[in-house]
């Protein structure tokens, strides 16, 4: 089963456009994906971290 991140991130980009707890929700998901994304390019693009790396990451708030 494929996984397509642009329909994550256009799902997220709804929840987060709701009121209420649903937009907080949202909104932390989209931040989310953007640290995941930012460490992958570090990672595919610069070498600067490795893979044993990835899991040890803070990626919270």
């Amino acid at each position: 089963m494929q996984l397509c991140w642009a329909h994550f991130k256009r799902d997220f980009i709804k929840i987060s456009e709701r009121s209420g707890v649903s937009q907080q929700i949202g909104t932390a998901l989209l931040e989310q994906q953007e640290k995941l994304w930012f460490y992958r390019f570090l990672y595919v693009i610069f070498g600067k971290i490795s893979l044993k790396a990835l899991p040890q990451l803070d990626l919270r708030f």
